[in-house]
């Protein structure tokens, strides 16, 4: 059961890194896009990126909570 925690709280960790920088990255298109006059795209393309960071929010809170249900796998008491 621990390794089988382990694993889920390093995937959850590697998604976390991948929602966070797809939302940088749609951020970053939503400035660019203001500061071309294209602000009903870039009014879309911003909610995408809160998606995406709601996403790395919920994963922190599964990480979150598998550590303190499964405290012993981080070596934890």
């Amino acid at each position: 059961m621990r390794d089988a925690v382990r694993s889920l709280i390093e995937e959850l960790l590697r998604a976390i890194v991948i929602e966070e920088g797809v939302a940088r990255e749609c951020a970053e298109i939503a400035h660019t896009c203001r500061e071309d006059g294209g602000h009903e795209i870039a009014g879309g393309i911003q909610s995408l990126a809160r998606h995406h960071r709601v996403r790395a929010m919920e994963a922190r809170a599964r990480v979150a909570a598998l550590k303190a249900t499964y405290r012993d796998v981080d070596g934890e008491a």
